[in-house]
């Protein structure tokens, strides 16, 4: 999702994340190394270069996945809500909490008040 206006940037923290594909490291087995085609195996600067991205100035994701495998960076769709409004509601921010702990409104548009 790309930053909107309306995001929630309250606390300007930004949660992504990186999923490795196979990367020749001393934690991954060699016999699993072996098993896969040398062009499969995904490189360390890959992985790297899609942290970088995230953690870059100019952000421009938030809540995104991003798939590294072999030497390309593919973001994965965020999934709907399963059970639509009913489960969307139970992610929402709570005003009166958010204001205990942080001393003031949240400001998002769809907070519970």
């Amino acid at each position: 999702m790309q930053l909107t206006e309306d995001a929630p940037q309250k606390e300007n923290i930004y949660i992504n994340t990186v999923l490795p594909g196979i990367v020749k490291t001393p934690t991954v087995p060699q016999q699993m190394i072996d098993a896969v085609a040398p062009d499969c195996v995904t490189s360390v600067s890959t992985i790297v270069a899609a942290y970088d991205e995230f953690l870059s100035e100019d952000n421009q994701h938030i809540g995104e996945a991003v798939e590294c495998s072999v030497n390309k960076h593919l973001l994965v769709p965020r999934p709907g809500y399963v059970n639509g409004g009913f489960s969307k509601r139970a992610v929402t921010v709570w005003d009166p909490l958010f204001k205990e702990l942080h001393g003031e409104n949240s400001g998002l548009p769809d907070a519970i008040s």
